[in-house]
């Protein structure tokens, strides 16, 4: 093992005592060891058996102290020990160890399901809130679109000009869209995913959507009451996605950890 591994290995799975015994096992002085408290001493102890030449010693102590150090648990293997404490517990014992390992299974069913929908989840907040800020530029143009009435050469500049500066503006928005239109795709569990042929879809991506070919249009034919109207609809729907994404996180975390710990087998079995 590298020295890394082993001064995690003892970090993690020895308390004070042991680490005392194992210095003790292999002749070192632990109140010698520099630094204070458990990790500290464990990193020096590697760290003294690599200077020395003694890691093989140093790992051969721990496996020692820890068995299973080091055990790869297959397939195979693991349905074998499970046959094995079938096959010679008790029947009391025997019965207490199927159901608790039908609840250990039962929540890493549960828990991978919920970190699956986590990651969608944070991954569309994300994109989102990157939709957000690209359009905060659109946005602040709703305000001068509405001002500008009449027909007089100096308001037609300006429309052109705004118009302008809102599609350039607007080019980073559609770009968000296209990212958040592959998220809304590939997800699976937090929803059925976006299908283009019928447009069907989450909602947090539908609706900004279908929004987006109405701000284009009115870009294109220069509509300043119509883009006014779409910007303003358009950002109330990603603030609402938003919102709605920041939510659905938060109840994802709030499940995990809800989730009911393995361990409970007692109380059912009475």
């Amino acid at each position: 093992m590298s020295p890394t591994d082993l001064h995690h290995f003892v970090e993690q799975r020895f308390n004070d005592e042991e680490l005392r015994t194992l210095c003790f096992d292999v002749d070192v002085d632990y109140d010698s060891l520099r630094g204070e408290g458990k990790a500290a001493k464990a990193r020096e102890l590697v760290a003294l058996a690599e200077r020395t030449g003694r890691l093989a010693e140093v790992e051969a102590a721990v496996r020692r102290m820890r068995p299973a150090f080091g055990t790869v648990y297959s397939h195979e293997r693991t349905q074998e020990l499970h046959d094995s404490i079938l096959a010679t517990s008790e029947p009391d014992v025997r019965d207490a160890f199927v159901e608790f390992t039908r609840q250990i299974q039962a929540y890493l069913d549960q828990f991978g399901l919920l970190h699956t929908q986590l990651e969608e989840w944070k991954e569309t907040h994300n994109l989102l809130q990157d939709l957000q800020n690209c359009f905060a530029p659109c946005r602040s143009y709703i305000y001068a679109l509405d001002r500008l009435e009449g027909s007089t050469r100096s308001t037609q500049r300006q429309q052109e000009n705004i118009l302008y500066e809102i599609e350039v503006e607007w080019r980073p928005c559609k770009r968000c869209l296209q990212k958040l239109e592959q998220l809304a795709t590939s997800i699976h569990a937090i929803g059925e995913p976006y299908k283009s042929e019928s447009g069907s879809g989450p909602e947090w991506f539908t609706a900004p959507k279908y929004i987006e070919a109405g701000i284009d249009a009115s870009l294109l034919h220069a509509d300043i009451r119509m883009l006014a109207e779409q910007l303003s609809t358009f950002g109330d729907r990603v603030d609402q996605s938003l919102y709605l994404a920041d939510r659905a996180l938060r109840d994802v975390v709030n499940k995990m950890h809800a989730l009911p710990r393995p361990g409970s087998y007692v109380a059912r079995l009475r």
